[in-house]
């Protein structure tokens, strides 16, 4: 649904049919914010004029257009079309742009950021982000907060393309007593709006004292604006019609790179999931084909995450795990019962949708959040933002509306009842455990073990869990363990003695 400008019937000037149609965007209703993508044509136009007219033409709109990007001597500018269809086109030599442009020429303030030669931290809220700010503001982060912030490579691309992550700690705190969390955004090209959403995480975290102090003394926190470059630069450079995936424009080559995970992958079948190259949902040649799949799930298989949000636009709503069809969650199902937890307080910015908490949208495989949930017990989650690439003026709204999922979610992780226990053998050393915990059962042949770099093991708490695990390690005497449930942030120290059989 979009919401288009209605027309003024009336006889007054021009200009002030301009100046009503231009502010009718911004007095709409305050609680809810209107369903328009910046490149969609029924809404918008975007107008390309000689650079020499722009002062002119700014003057004819009463400085009321501010989306502007230059090029070769040619200014295009960002108009709603009623505006257009009022004006009189033959003062400015202006023309309507039908062909595909890159999303770089509909984004505000894009090259303002471009030409920016200072940093600051609110700079990240300036407009649309594409690699090459990405890699800038990530850059700059890690200098201006270094002792919290580093900036890192997880991988790259087959174009080469480095795959940044941020990641945000108290480094004056050991990290032998943190669990890691992941919020990644952008992994479908096209879905831009995904990546405000982890810059609103970084500049919190670093900005606000308190929360900082909440979270980043038991947390590392890995946040990745940008998890699909090569897209991302084909959306952004070559046309903004570039869909989800990750290969070249109108989704004739390319993976989407959430059918791509080694979980049921395949298995599915129907629109949604598809083994045809020219879909939108191409699933890949073969599980975890892509590069950028591979980081992750080398992420994953290093970090062991406890918690993820994969944001994704723009259904409203937040997807806990398994979303394929048929697979029977554990029970207690801990992602269903933490995810109510984080839906229930998040208000809706969509004029027409609530937002509600789901399994799916529709059936499909080999995506990352089931990938994790079975692999490593992640209590991972699909967040859709409630809108698709709205004028960025909004953004900071739609923003604000679904914080709340994010920093509740780490507080149940910090602050809810949890069993965190740390498994050493004889010498004190970190031990890799296959831990189950007797009162969860699991019903797709998940396996659970702690974390082989530090011996942590975490999981979420609910009375009908119990507080008895088995813990086993080749080499080693099986145990049966009492643990502690506690909200605080105690660690429970178990020591594993070697076997004594032959």
């Amino acid at each position: 649904m979009f919401v288009q400008i209605g027309k003024i019937v009336t006889k007054v000037s021009l200009g002030f049919l301009l100046l009503m149609d231009i502010h009718c965007f911004t007095f709409l209703t305050r609680s809810t914010i209107p369903i328009a993508p910046l490149g969609d044509r029924s809404t918008f136009v975007l107008v390309s004029l000689p650079s020499a007219n722009l002062p002119t033409f700014k003057t004819y709109t009463k400085q009321k257009i501010n989306s502007v990007y230059e090029e070769n001597n040619f200014s295009f500018v960002l108009l709603p079309r009623a505006v257009w269809e009022k004006m009189d086109r033959s003062l400015f030599l202006a023309s309507e742009v039908t062909t595909p442009l890159g999303f770089k020429f509909f984004a505000e303030n894009y090259q303002t950021q471009l030409k920016k030669s200072t940093f600051e931290v609110s700079d990240v809220f300036s407009g649309y982000k594409d690699q090459i700010l990405n890699e800038r503001y990530l850059t700059q982060i890690s200098l201006t907060h270094s002792e919290f912030a580093e900036k890192q490579i997880i991988g790259t691309t087959q174009s080469k393309n480095p795959i940044f992550a941020l990641r945000l700690t108290r480094k004056n705190i050991s990290d032998n007593g943190k669990v890691n969390v992941l919020l990644h955004c952008s992994i479908h090209a096209n879905e831009v709006i995904t990546t405000e959403h982890c810059y609103d995480a970084i500049y919190t975290l670093i900005t606000n004292k308190k929360l900082k102090e909440r979270y980043l003394d038991q947390l590392i926190v890995w946040i990745i604006p940008i998890a699909n470059p090569d897209g991302s630069d084909a959306f952004w450079n070559v046309s903004h019609l570039q869909g989800r995936k990750n290969g070249s424009v109108n989704n004739l080559k390319g993976v989407d790179l959430n059918r791509n995970f080694p979980i049921h992958w395949g298995k599915t079948g129907g629109e949604y999931s598809s083994n045809k190259i020219d879909s939108p949902y191409f699933q890949g040649p073969s599980e975890g084909s892509e590069l950028e799949t591979r980081a992750l799930i080398s992420l994953a298989e290093k970090e062991r995450f406890v918690a993820s949000i994969s944001y994704h636009a723009f259904a409203n709503a937040l997807l806990y795990p398994y979303s394929v069809e048929g697979f029977l969650n554990p029970s207690p199902d801990l992602a269903e019962i933490v995810g109510k937890k984080l839906s229930k307080k998040t208000r809706s910015t969509h004029p027409t949708k609530t937002f509600s908490l789901k399994k799916n949208l529709y059936p499909i495989d080999g995506v990352d959040q089931d990938f994790f949930y079975f692999r490593y017990g992640t209590l991972s989650y699909v967040l859709e933002s409630s809108h698709f690439n709205p004028e960025y003026k909004y953004v900071p709204k739609i923003l604000d509306s679904l914080r709340n999922v994010w920093t509740q979610m780490l507080d149940e992780i910090v602050f809810g009842e949890k069993i965190l226990i740390r498994v050493l053998n004889e010498e004190g050393a970190p031990l890799l455990t296959k831990i189950q915990i007797k009162g969860l059962s699991y019903f797709q042949g998940e396996v659970r073990t702690n974390h082989p770099k530090t011996g942590l093991f975490y999981t979420y708490y609910v009375p009908d869990l119990g507080n008895e695990m088995v813990l086993e390690s080749d080499g080693y005497e099986s145990i049966i363990v009492k643990t502690k449930p506690s909200s605080k942030w105690e660690i429970q120290n178990i020591i594993m003695k070697r076997s004594t059989r032959p």
